[in-house]
């Protein structure tokens, strides 16, 4: 949340996220902990998309103002956004929703607008 800069606490904690196993492991005075997520909330995605729904699940749908979406969309560049609605779209709604907000309106037409040139196109191999 700190390259977010949507926090400036120092942590105690050095957090992960993996696809493997929840773990902590205690070395000196540093604590590692590796947080399972599911592969669609990590796997394909860019690293911004990811780095966002983190943040936004650490936060917790209650404790995501319009101070934390205003400061994420000033700080995303509109590739950035527009990345984040195409590759979110399988995310909890509650987050996708932050997502829309983040991204602005702008873009989730320019979204839908590519969803339909494509409609009816068949890919071959």
């Amino acid at each position: 949340m700190n390259l977010l800069e949507i926090s400036t606490q120092v942590t105690a904690v050095w957090s992960y996220i993996s696809d493997g196993p929840y773990k902590t492991y205690e070395w000196n005075s540093t604590k590692l902990e590796f947080k399972h997520r599911t592969n669609k909330e990590i796997t394909g995605l860019s690293y911004m998309t990811v780095l966002v729904i983190q943040a936004l699940k650490t936060l917790g749908q209650t404790n995501v103002t319009s101070k934390t979406i205003k400061a994420l969309s000033s700080l995303l560049s509109e590739e950035d956004k527009a990345a984040m609605l195409r590759e979110a779209a399988e995310s909890t709604d509650w987050v996708y929703n932050a997502i829309r907000q983040i991204a602005g309106e702008h873009n989730r037409h320019n979204y839908l607008q590519d969803i339909n040139l494509f409609k009816g196109v068949t890919l071959n191999d």
